[in-house]
């Protein structure tokens, strides 16, 4: 039979190998989102551009004036708005687990 010390002890290790294991969920599954943003931009990409060949020739200036252009502002413009909307997430989920575990006072 263990002392109380020691029954703590054990309880408190178990509580941080739970709340690892939480983190280290939490990371694998935003992994599978970004891939999965990653993957529906390429497709997004795909569908709205069409490989046409450029008539205008000339400067690059000239070539965003062709009708394809678009599909990749389209897709930089949603790509941003993504990994901003994902890092500002990830910073708020950070805030709040250094609250509850204390790794503030440690660092």
């Amino acid at each position: 039979m263990y002392d109380t010390p020691e029954r703590v002890r054990r309880v408190e290790k178990s509580l941080l190998e739970g709340q690892r294991r939480k983190r280290r969920c939490s990371v694998y599954r935003l992994g599978a989102l970004c891939a999965g943003v990653c993957a529906l931009l390429v497709g997004v990409l795909s569908a709205v551009t069409k490989r046409q060949p450029v008539s205008a020739s000339g400067t690059f200036g000239a070539m965003q004036v062709h009708a394809g252009a678009g599909g990749f502002v389209l897709a930089g413009v949603a790509g941003f708005s993504a990994a901003v909307a994902i890092t500002t997430q990830w910073i708020r989920f950070r805030k709040r687990t250094t609250h509850f575990t204390g790794e503030e006072n440690e660092k």
